[in-house]
């Protein structure tokens, strides 16, 4: 059985693969795009782009640490660093589900903790995007969709007040997972502190993100300014996460394109995409092949 799934997953991999490569393909048609164009012209500015990548892995320990905290799992930085890189190759992903490997370090007596520990950080995550994405569109007088992001906040949050409510219309397999997120939020809820501390290191983990695609701009002799950022990067993330194609490549840097035009050239955009990929996805999950097998090791205890 496990045979058959590693085949599908492997099978699943190529044909998302294709998908991404046929994107590629289409953009660079359709704009004229040459590869020379995504070499860099600043390797200064790509240089600094690159030293902002460690923040992330340090940010996401940080918060994943914090959040385990606030259910009363004891996890040290360190171990949380190495699992948050152990299971970074998983981020690869669609919808960055593999990040749920992270639940095999909580200890057995937790283990109930296990997916919604994850699933609260990946809330977390979406509420620190909207909120950047809302504040820079209102700066960049986008008020009628900065209105809608504030809508869809409300409905989210509304969701998870009454998520108990709702688990009698969802499949077993889902209210399973459901509930450990919902008894999860009520151990965290606990300490409105660590909530306040969990949401300053997402925040911080995304504005990275924007200083460096920011900084990748700049690498292309892009003059985009960071509000034009703060407003459409989330969405693009968010288009990324659309599972249909792998960790998001060719559908976040066609939404970039897309976003960003009139601001940036069609060659800037998606080399600006190419490099965020390599950098924010690709490199720190090959680092993190080096503690991968530590991981393998521990799920099978």
């Amino acid at each position: 059985m496990q045979k058959v799934i590693s085949r599908l997953t492997f099978l699943r991999s190529i044909v998302l693969t294709m998908i991404s490569l046929s994107i590629f393909i289409f953009l660079f048609k359709a704009y004229s795009i040459q590869w020379s164009q995504i070499v860099p012209a600043s390797y200064s500015y790509l240089g600094l782009s690159v030293l902002v990548t460690a923040t992330f892995p340090l940010l996401s320990s940080l918060r994943w640490k914090w959040v385990l905290e606030a259910m009363s799992v004891d996890l040290k930085f360190k171990h949380a660093l190495r699992i948050t890189m152990a299971t970074w190759i998983f981020s690869i992903i669609p919808g960055r589900v593999g990040d749920f490997m992270k639940g095999v370090a909580i200890p057995q007596a937790k283990k109930e903790f296990a997916f919604g520990s994850v699933a609260f950080e990946k809330i977390v995550d979406v509420f620190s995007l909207l909120f950047i994405s809302t504040a820079g569109l209102f700066m960049v007088g986008r008020n009628v969709p900065a209105t809608i992001l504030i809508i869809m906040c409300v409905c989210i949050l509304t969701c998870l007040i009454y998520v108990r409510r709702l688990l009698f219309l969802l499949p077993l397999r889902m209210r399973d997972r459901l509930s450990s997120l919902h008894q999860a939020m009520l151990q965290i809820f606990k300490t409105p502190a660590h909530i306040i501390k969990i949401f300053c290191a997402s925040l911080a983990n995304w504005l990275f993100s924007v200083v460096q695609v920011c900084l990748l701009f700049r690498a292309f002799d892009g003059t985009v300014s960071i509000v034009y950022v703060l407003a459409f990067l989330p969405i693009s993330i968010f288009i990324g996460l659309i599972p249909i194609s792998l960790a998001g490549m060719g559908t976040r840097d066609s939404a970039i394109v897309v976003l960003f035009m009139g601001l940036a050239t069609a060659s800037q955009s998606v080399a600006v995409g190419i490099w965020y990929s390599l950098l924010g996805y690709w490199a720190p999950a090959i680092i993190g092949l080096f503690f991968t097998p530590s991981l393998m090791s521990a799920k099978r205890e």
